[in-house]
């Protein structure tokens, strides 16, 4: 990949892959990244416990926290994100309890905001290892305002369920990648260039 390229992908695991092969990728970019992602979001991060992952994952970053007070945050942060998943799991249409359908509601896509901001919040605070790094993405940072707002972009559309659905889902993955080329942005300010 020459720079052009560089500065064109939106394809987070190619530049995460890129930056692992040329001896670029860090801890603390890869933290700095998924702060910087939760920063992002910000507005969407509710829980104290929540922020406060974020704070300290920032604050290690810069030598102000100790490891410990990371993986204290880190598990604080993982119990609200479990907890969030909980009530996404509950929202669930109880056709199969594999199904991974959800009901075009208000609380459905509350709960899904509230998991994804959490576990985004986590990921921050998380300690991976050299091989995770390139790997994980802050999948759920970029499904924050996606969940918050495809539903509502397409309500007033008069349709049925079958094709309300499709619309909704249709507006939710354009949304997912329009954050996906955010993040690709945000981490080439943190590495400019390959």
């Amino acid at each position: 990949m020459d720079n052009a390229e560089w500065e064109q992908t939106n394809d987070i695991f190619r530049i995460l892959q890129l930056l692992s092969e040329h001896g670029k990728l860090t801890e603390s970019i890869w933290r700095r990244f998924h702060s910087n992602c939760c920063r992002d979001i910000w507005p969407y991060i509710s829980n104290p416990v929540s922020i406060r992952a974020v704070e300290v994952a920032e604050q290690y970053i810069s030598g102000a926290a100790s490891l410990q007070d990371l993986q204290s945050a880190y598990i604080n942060a993982k119990s609200i994100s479990n907890a969030a998943w909980s009530v996404v799991e509950s929202c669930k249409i109880a056709r199969d309890s594999n199904a991974w359908l959800w009901p075009l509601t208000d609380e459905t896509d509350e709960a899904w905001v509230r998991y994804c901001s959490a576990q985004a919040a986590a990921q921050c605070a998380e300690t991976p290892s050299y091989d995770v790094l390139a790997t994980t993405i802050p999948d759920c940072a970029s499904s924050v305002r996606p969940w918050a707002n495809a539903r509502l972009d397409v309500l007033g559309v008069s349709l049925d369920d079958v094709q309300n659905r499709s619309l909704v889902e249709a507006r939710w993955h354009l949304l997912e990648n329009m954050e996906k080329a955010r993040q690709a942005d945000i981490l080439r300010k943190i590495v400019p260039h390959l």
